[in-house]
C-alpha cells in the first residue's frame, strides 16, 4: 500500500513531536536533579541566551545590511564617476 504525501507528513510530525516531548522528559529529569545553586546558574544561563543572542544577531543583521548598502553606494559611484570620465573625454 503506497502512502500520499499528506500521510507521510502527518507520519514524519507525529513522529517529530514525540522525540520532541522525550527530550522535554530528559530535561526535566536532568533539572529536578539539579541543587539549587547549578540550577540557579542553569536558568542564568538560558535568560543570557535568550536576551543577549536576538541582540547579537539583530546586530550582526543591521551591520550587514549597512555593509550591502555602502556596497551599492559605492559601485553607484564608480560607475557614475566613468560614465563622466566617458562623456568628458
Amino acid at each position: 500500500m503506497k502512502f500520499d504525501q499528506t500521510e507521510q507528513f502527518s507520519i514524519i510530525f507525529k513522529q517529530a513531536i514525540h522525540e520532541f516531548a522525550y527530550l522535554l522528559r530528559q530535561v526535566w529529569r536532568w533539572l529536578m536533579q539539579l541543587p539549587a545553586p547549578q540550577l540557579l546558574l542553569a536558568c542564568l544561563a538560558l535568560a543570557f541566551a535568550v536576551t543577549i543572542l536576538p541582540l547579537a544577531i539583530s546586530l550582526f543583521m543591521l551591520f550587514m545590511l549597512l555593509k550591502f548598502v555602502l556596497v551599492v553606494v559605492a559601485i553607484a559611484t564608480r560607475k557614475n564617476r566613468q560614465k563622466g570620465r566617458q562623456i568628458g573625454q
